[in-house]
């Protein structure tokens, strides 16, 4: 996943979340950001508080949760 400058539209860094991500969804209180992968089972849970200190390039996946069917991201096949 590329995590993007708002302001310049430059690449400010870039997470591996061990697939293909579609859907990226933020929790309310900005700490956390959930991202469906269209290949797997799993949703990716990154920690945003790298951001608050401008250290985007930090950004990591803290957990994964899994056994979510076969296509969390919703997608479906046809």
């Amino acid at each position: 996943m590329t995590i993007v400058d708002a302001e310049t539209l430059s690449v400010a860094g870039r997470v591996e979340v061990g697939g293909e991500p579609l859907h990226v969804v933020v929790s309310p209180d900005d700490r956390e950001c959930y991202v469906g992968n269209m290949d797997r089972s799993s949703v990716a849970v990154l920690d945003l508080e790298p951001l608050r200190a401008d250290r985007p390039a930090d950004v990591t996946v803290v957990d994964r949760i899994d056994g979510l069917g076969e296509m969390p991201s919703g997608i479906f096949q046809p």
